[in-house]
């Protein structure tokens, strides 16, 4: 039997068996609808064929074929109901699934104008804050630039200052120079007149038999000393530090033989560990001084026959003094070999090879390999010590009759006429036990009447 009208074809992919459209990407709610009212419409224009063929053509039908047509319309008409029921099933989930979306959208729609809303309040608020710190920057600048100018100003005002300075302290240099040049000038002209009042002075004296210093004063004879005492201080200063005897304590066993070799001095004449340095002292005075009061002060003087002293010698020693006193060491010993031959006499006697050898001196620091004598901070302060000593010398024979030297010794009891230590004893306290001679550094010097004291280190520890 053939059914006239549309017939729709069922899908497998869909329960109601029709396609789903290929715009369905776009309104699924209109697209549920339309489909729906296309099965509803199907559904009636099969009624209208399944119309009866007696009805359609006026002819009647076999009786078995109208029982086959009352069934294929049962069935469409089953069918069609199916569909429609489909039909309704999808709107429904269309429209709650259109409902869903709207909510959705709704809630998102929400949640993005608020989340706009507090973005655009931060927004102001960083806006707000922004112009706050411009305005701050504002004024910071204006209070930087104000502060800027005054400093700008003060340091105009200090730079003019110290131009002005400078060119007082300029003037001043110039007007304190020009004085020097003027004092220099003045000094050369009393230095020459008294040169010369000196030299005049000695040759009157001599005649006279008086010498020009005052017998209570002996002023030049003092001065000389005091040379020898600052010459003796500097070598004694370098030969401490470098010596064995500055790691010593006082109480150590060691130190009392060392210094026997070098002096009379006993660990308990010392207060202090750094008064041990005196003992170099003592050593060199030792050496040095040896055979002082003979005219020939140089190592060939055992050779020679001391002169008588006269009148005529004793003005040849004071030009000596004169003419050398002025000259570098150095330039002394180039220059005189008297002077050369007494200077590495007494050089060898105050570093002989036992103490260069020994432990007391760091070895190679007098003498290299082939025995001459090293050019060192040594030398050059035993240079000095040997030229105070030698001018010393020329001095003291230059009085009639030659100045007299005294020697201290050890135990003597403290004379302030004669004595002037090296360090401080409070001999003026009579509670204090008296103070005695440890040892001598310099000698003393008689000048007819007057005295020269000598250096010594007091010490309140020795046996009465």
């Amino acid at each position: 039997m053939e059914t006239k009208g549309r017939v729709t074809k069922l899908s497998p992919s869909t329960p109601c068996g029709r396609p789903l459209r290929p715009d369905y990407g776009g309104n699924i709610f209109e697209n549920t609808m339309r489909d729906g009212y296309e099965i509803i419409e199907n559904r009636d224009e099969t009624r209208s064929e399944t119309t009866s063929p007696v009805q359609k053509t006026g002819h009647q039908l076999p009786k078995n074929e109208e029982i086959c047509d009352k069934d294929g319309a049962r069935n469409k008409a089953l069918k069609v109901g199916r569909d429609s029921s489909c039909a309704r099933n999808l709107f429904g989930s269309a429209k709650k699934l259109w409902n869903n979306l709207m909510k959705d959208c709704e809630t998102e729609v929400l949640n993005l104008e608020n989340e706009l809303k507090e973005k655009a309040t931060r927004i102001d608020d960083l806006t707000k804050s922004l112009h706050a710190k411009d305005e701050e920057l504002q004024k910071l600048e204006v209070t930087f630039s104000h502060e800027n100018l005054a400093i700008r100003d003060a340091g105009q005002k200090e730079v003019q200052r110290l131009n002005s300075y400078i060119e007082q302290r300029e003037r001043a240099s110039k007007d304190a120079e020009l004085c020097a040049n003027q004092l220099k000038a003045k000094c050369q002209k009393l230095e020459s007149k008294l040169a010369l009042i000196e030299q005049k002075t000695a040759q009157e004296s001599l005649t006279s038999g008086s010498y020009s210093d005052d017998h209570a004063n002996p002023g030049m004879l003092e001065v000389a000393c005091k040379a020898v005492d600052k010459a003796i201080d500097d070598l004694v200063r370098v030969l401490y530090n470098i010596s064995y005897l500055k790691t010593l304590p006082l109480d150590s066993v060691e130190l009392e033989p060392i210094l026997h070799l070098i002096s009379p001095a006993h660990p308990t004449d010392f207060s202090r560990p750094i008064q041990v340095k005196y003992v170099w002292g003592h050593w060199i005075l030792h050496q040095i001084f040896r055979d002082f009061e003979n005219v020939f002060f140089d190592s060939d003087q055992w050779n020679r026959t001391s002169p008588l002293h006269s009148k005529k010698h004793a003005l040849e020693c004071f030009q000596s003094f004169q003419q050398k006193k002025s000259a570098s060491s150095l330039e002394f010993l180039n220059s005189c070999g008297t002077f050369q031959s007494f200077f590495s006499w007494k050089y060898k006697c105050v570093f002989p090879t036992w103490l260069v050898d020994s432990s007391i001196l760091p070895s190679g620091i007098v003498v290299n390999e082939y025995g001459h004598f090293v050019e060192g901070e040594i030398f050059y302060r035993f240079l000095d010590v040997a030229k105070a000593v030698w001018l010393l010398h020329e001095l003291a024979f230059s009085f009639d009759p030659p100045a007299s030297i005294l020697r201290m010794a050890r135990g003597e009891p403290y004379d302030k006429q004669f004595h002037d230590s090296v360090v401080h004893v409070d001999v003026e306290d009579g509670d204090a036990p008296s103070a005695k001679v440890a040892f001598m550094i310099r000698p003393a010097f008689r000048i007819r009447q007057s005295i020269v004291r000598s250096r010594v280190l007091l010490s309140t520890k020795l046996p009465q």
